[in-house]
């Protein structure tokens, strides 16, 4: 009996010691799994950029220039800084602006180095040394269309008589003593002003100080690039004569032009005989254009 009880113990502890063993095999961690799991990339958010306006070429002072002549790039916002840009350039743009002082290519553009021809001190960027700012005002007739603008290279010529002043007169009674005569040759223009300019400005605009006071509607005021010689000329052939501006080409810049009535008419017969190199009044009245 009393081995019986022995062994029934033993067979007891010894489930207990089966139940132990898997219960620890149950309660082991699952083997680590050597492979890595993937790290998500965090990708930083785009810097902020800025609007720049370059020069697309090399400028020099006193250049005409328009959108043409820039372009925009997006710099980010940590080079634009270093520019002192803060935020986007705005610029205006408007006929006859000229850039304040030479300019390298792909280089920034700010508002400030640009002149507008409605700024006080347009004309000291605007021309070059030895030039004066000269307003001639012709008939709307004499600039043809709106091909002479600012920038224009242009030749200015004078229909003249010596016994009329055709200034005076848009209407030319004697035809057989009229020629056009070249006054000055490949000048340029800084500004050209129509009729509508004469509206009220500011005060103190470049415009309404250089305009000549009660212009005719059929007149065009154009302010051109003259030494004192050429404003002495043109001066002069203004008050006895009508003037003619036209758009200056290689060929035309080089050459004076004397064409009379006789060219045209020929039996304007007294034209023929007045030709240059004779000593005769209308060409010592002409001399001062030559």
């Amino acid at each position: 009996m009393k081995s019986r009880l022995l062994m029934y113990l033993s067979l007891i502890i010894l489930g207990v010691g089966l139940i132990g063993i898997y219960l620890l095999k149950t309660a082991e961690p699952a083997p680590k799994n050597d492979v890595p799991l993937p790290v998500a990339e965090v990708t930083p958010p785009p810097e902020e950029t800025v609007q720049v306006w370059k020069s697309k070429a090399d400028l020099s002072k006193g250049q005409f220039v328009s959108r043409d002549n820039f372009y925009i790039e997006e710099v980010p916002k940590s080079q634009a800084l270093l520019l002192g840009v803060d935020k986007d350039i705005q610029l205006d743009f408007m006929d006859g602006m000229v850039i304040k002082k030479n300019t390298s290519a792909d280089q920034p553009i700010f508002p400030e180095l640009l002149a507008f021809p409605n700024q006080e001190g347009y004309f000291r960027f605007a021309l070059e040394e030895g030039f004066m700012p000269v307003p001639v005002a012709v008939r709307a007739s004499a600039v043809l269309g709106d091909v002479i603008q600012a920038g224009s290279i242009v030749d200015i010529l004078a229909l003249a008589s010596p016994t009329e002043n055709l200034n005076n007169s848009s209407v030319v009674r004697d035809l057989s003593n009229v020629s056009l005569t070249s006054v000055v040759n490949g000048v340029k223009v800084l500004q050209v002003y129509k009729k509508e300019v004469d509206k009220p400005k500011n005060n103190g605009s470049m415009v309404s100080a250089i305009l000549p006071a009660g212009q005719d509607i059929n007149m065009v005021t154009v302010i051109m690039q003259l030494t004192k010689q050429q404003a002495a000329k043109v001066a002069m052939a203004r008050n006895i004569s009508q003037l003619e501006i036209l758009l200056s080409s290689e060929k035309t810049r080089r050459s004076y032009i004397n064409i009379d009535s006789g060219d045209l008419l020929p039996e304007a017969k007294p034209v023929r005989e007045l030709r240059p190199g004779s000593n005769t009044s209308q060409n010592q009245n002409m001399s001062f254009l030559q």
